[in-house]
Order: structure tokens, then C-alpha cells, then sequence
């Protein structure tokens, strides 16, 4: 999918369920934060679930949601494996940018502006490549909360700026 806009986004809107290969490239996602707060039908901007594998993320401009992305659907299904994010704006958003369940993820270069709860959640197993990310205004930028298992991650010459980290 490329170059599109998608203004309040249905429930699991780009939900991938079990595809492979997939590319979500240089699009517009948003809603309105303020009518999305705590309502389930904002669930699921970008969601990668089930057997969903080989899915990169890029060039998008991701704002005013609630619940951003998903990899992986449960903590006791098998996770998205080998998931990319590079190159996204994220902004005035409020968590979800990956949780990471299972799998392996690389995020790198992209721009947090403004998350309000919390950012890459790497839990279950999972094995993430933190790099280059540019924090601002980010509560929770990285964590590992919300499942039994905790996630392992590196990171890499991340830049987190002033705000409510």
C-alpha cells in the first residue's frame, strides 16, 4: 500500500492477519485524539497479527491516534515476525508504536513527537534493533510492560529530547 490517506481509521483498520511481504509506504493515518480517547473503535491503525511476516513500515505520517500499531495479537499466539519501521513520523499519538510480542523487529530512524502513554513495548520474547529514533515529548519511549515475558532490545544512538519521558 502506497500513498494514502486514511482519516479515522475503522476498527483494525490496516490489519494485516497472516499475509507476508507486505509494504505500507509513504502514507497518512489520523484521527482525532480527542474523540478517540479510550474508544476501542480507534483500535488498530497499522496492526500485524497472527502469522503476518516480512511487513515494513516507512515514510508514513502517523498522528491524532490512540492505539498506533500491533505486532503480534496475543501473548499467546505466535508475534509478526521480522517487522521494519523507518522513516515514520509519529505524532500526538497515544501508545502502540510497536508493542512487540515474539518476533523481530528493526526501528530505526523515525520521529516520536508527543506520545502520551507509552512507545515500542518489546515484551513476550521479543528481539528488537532500537536505532537513530528521535524522541520528543515521550512518555515511556522504550519499556517492557503489559505481558509475563519481557522483550530484549538494543539501543542505538537514539535521541531522546526534553518532555514527559
Amino acid at each position: 500500500m502506497q500513498a494514502f490517506a486514511c482519516r479515522e481509521i475503522p476498527p483494525e483498520g490496516n490489519s494485516s492477519g497472516e499475509p507476508s511481504n507486505i509494504w505500507i509506504d509513504h502514507s497518512t493515518l489520523f484521527a482525532s485524539l480527542s474523540k478517540c480517547a479510550g474508544d476501542a473503535s480507534f483500535d488498530g491503525g497499522i496492526d500485524m497479527k497472527k502469522d503476518a511476516h516480512h511487513v515494513t513500515v516507512s515514510y508514513n505520517d502517523v498522528h491524532d491516534h490512540q492505539k498506533v500499531a500491533l505486532n503480534g495479537y496475543s501473548d499467546t499466539k505466535n508475534a509478526a515476525a521480522r517487522t521494519t519501521y523507518h522513516h515514520n513520523r509519529f505524532e500526538s499519538v497515544e501508545s502502540r508504536l510497536p508493542p512487540q510480542r515474539r518476533g523481530l523487529s528493526y526501528i530505526y530512524n523515525n520521529d516520536f513527537n508527543t506520545v502520551l502513554t507509552s512507545g515500542i513495548n518489546v515484551r513476550m520474547g521479543a528481539v528488537v534493533l532500537i536505532e537513530a529514533n528521535d524522541f520528543e515529548n515521550a512518555k515511556n519511549p522504550v519499556i517492557a510492560r503489559d505481558s509475563s515475558e519481557i522483550g530484549y532490545w538494543d539501543l542505538i544512538n537514539n535521541y531522546i529530547r526534553s518532555g514527559i519521558a
